[in-house]
Formats: structure tokens, sequence, C-alpha cells
């Protein structure tokens, strides 16, 4: 007898089963926290280059308006990241977004081994499916990290699901 998980008089199974159901409703308050399931994403606070990247805004859903872009290589399993510009052609500051990848709304088609700008197909919030360099607001969780123990101003930022992009 495991006198930390189990009671004297308690089966095994017993024991089993309220393990199981803790760790189920565990599971399902990080599903749920997470936002894996239906629910809509919290309004999105308006922003601009010069002010999404402060760590005051990690966390906060924002919008953003931008030209995607793929990146110059990057890895591509169920989710991309995508490079949003300031200005169309790669320039200006940028920001990367993670979009699911797929053929729904707010989803990008899954770019060839060996790509160019020209097969980047991202799929709006209505279902329109446009190219890079369109001009998008796009909206998300900020995740805003430091990079460096010794330098701090080193840090990284991007945008988290659940994305909603809006073709302008």
């Amino acid at each position: 007898m495991n006198p930390i998980m189990q009671r004297e008089g308690q089966s095994t199974w017993d024991v089993n089963f309220s393990t199981m159901r803790k760790l189920l409703a565990l599971l399902m308050l990080v599903l749920w926290t997470c936002g894996c399931g239906s629910k809509a994403a919290p309004p999105a606070t308006p922003m601009t280059f010069a002010t999404v990247d402060d760590e005051a805004n990690n966390g906060k859903q924002v919008s953003l308006e931008g030209y995607p872009r793929l990146p110059r290589m990057g890895l591509v399993n169920d989710t991309i990241g995508l490079d949003v510009f300031e200005q169309p052609e790669g320039k200006g500051k940028k920001i990367t977004v993670f979009a699911r990848v797929g053929t729904g709304n707010n989803e990008c088609e899954k770019p060839p081994k060996e790509y160019t700008q020209a097969d980047l197909k991202l799929h709006t919030i209505d279902g329109t499916v446009i190219g890079a360099d369109t001009k998008v607001r796009v909206s998300g969780q900020v995740l805003w990290s430091k990079t460096s123990t010794t330098d701090p101003k080193a840090h990284t930022f991007m945008l988290v699901s659940p994305i909603e992009i809006t073709k302008l």
C-alpha cells in the first residue's frame, strides 16, 4: 500500500480513478485557458508598430495593421510563423505572427519546401485568400519575452493564437 496516495480500505482502482478525474479536470482547465475551445477571442486593442513592442503588452489581445510575408526560413508544422511588416515589400519594423496551417478562415496554406513570396496563400476571417504584401489587420495575443539575462533590452515578441486576419 502506498501511504501517500492510498488510504486504508481504498482500492487501487479508486486511487487511479480519482487521480484520472483530477488530471482530466486540470487538462480541461488548461485547454479552456489556452483558448483551444471554440470561444471567440477577446476584443483587441489597436496598436501600431511603435507601441506594440512593450513588455506591458505581454498577454494582451492587440490588433496591428501591416503586410504579411513568408519568412526567409522557418519550421512549418500545424502552425507557421509569418512576418508582418510595417510597409510593403518587407520594409520597416516587423512582428512574427503565428497562424494555423490549413485552408480554413484565419489559416495559412502550407508553402512548398522551396518557396517564394508568390506562394503565400493566407485565408482571412471571411475566407478571402490573399498573398504577400496585401494590407491586413492581424489580431492576436502578444507574447513578449526577455532573451538575455545580461542585456536588459534583448527580447522577442510575437502574436499568437487566436489569430484573426482581416483584409483592408
